[in-house]
């Protein structure tokens, strides 16, 4: 006799898949693979120096927030949805990819400021309104 979940099982079940499924499937979802298109077009680092991955990081940076899809129309406004698309990315192309290295460093550089505009606003929320500069006076 097969065993049934019981409805709390369920329910996570449930919010689990719809947690998932928050953003499409990458291979059906235009905006994710014309990304992917742009950004397998941007010149690869020129060397290895450090001042020619710094430069490929900065544009894929830059697509990444001026990327228009459709046309017209800014794709990743919050830094939520650009840190999704760079993960989402991240995972299609896999860890051998030579675009890797400078997602991730994207992805990281996005996830700090969202994480220090979090902080910044939960900070603000909770004072009395007094800037911390005047406080360290």
């Amino acid at each position: 006799m097969p065993v049934t979940p019981a409805p709390a099982e369920t329910q996570k079940t449930e919010k689990a898949k719809k947690a998932v499924s928050k953003w499409p499937d990458f291979d059906t979802d235009p905006k994710a693979l014309a990304f992917l298109a742009a950004l397998q077009q941007l010149p690869s680092a020129a060397s290895d120096s450090q001042a020619d991955r710094q430069a490929q990081i900065d544009a894929i940076a830059k697509l990444l927030r001026n990327f228009q899809h459709p046309a017209n129309t800014t794709a990743f406004i919050t830094l939520q949805e650009q840190g999704a698309i760079l993960q989402r990315t991240l995972a299609k192309l896999g860890n051998d990819s030579p675009l890797h290295t400078p997602l991730m460093a994207v992805w990281v550089g996005t996830s700090n400021l969202q994480f220090q505009m979090s902080k910044w606003m939960q900070d603000v929320m909770l004072s009395d309104g007094t800037p911390p500069e005047s406080n360290e006076w």
